[in-house]
């Protein structure tokens, strides 16, 4: 034989079916802006990894002589094509420096996938030099 349940009891049972879903849509917004500052964080790390690596490359064929600083800097900005993005390019070699070097860097907002709630401020730099053979 079943027992009868009081009115305390089916009170109980129906104050918790919502809880669940409540505490599910507080916390979703937080999970969410967590999981696209990761995309976004690992997005910005990547385009600075491949802007080091185009620096590296054409400062290292600067510095045996391969190319010149015209040459190196639209080497870089080839390197880079594929980010749609403008990349400001500056190499250098002597006799104005004692190191062949270049300078990539981009507006920091620009290489964001998504500008909100933060911007993030200031350029995505990266450099390399080397020192020429010869």
């Amino acid at each position: 034989m079943t027992r009868k349940t009081t009115w305390r009891e089916d009170w109980r049972k129906r104050g918790r079916s919502g809880s669940a879903a409540v505490e599910f849509a507080i916390l979703l917004p937080v999970f969410l802006a967590i999981l696209f500052g990761i995309i976004q964080f690992g997005s910005v790390m990547f385009l600075h990894n491949n802007m080091v690596n185009a620096a590296r490359e054409a400062v290292r064929r600067m510095s045996v002589a391969e190319l010149n600083t015209t040459e190196a800097e639209t080497y870089a900005r080839n390197y880079l094509a594929g980010w749609n993005l403008t990349f400001n390019v500056n190499a250098t070699e002597p006799p104005t420096t004692t190191d062949v070097s270049m300078t990539i860097s981009v507006p920091a907002a620009d290489a964001a996938l998504i500008n909100f709630p933060i911007t993030w401020p200031g350029n995505l730099v990266a450099q390399a030099s080397m020192r020429p053979e010869g």
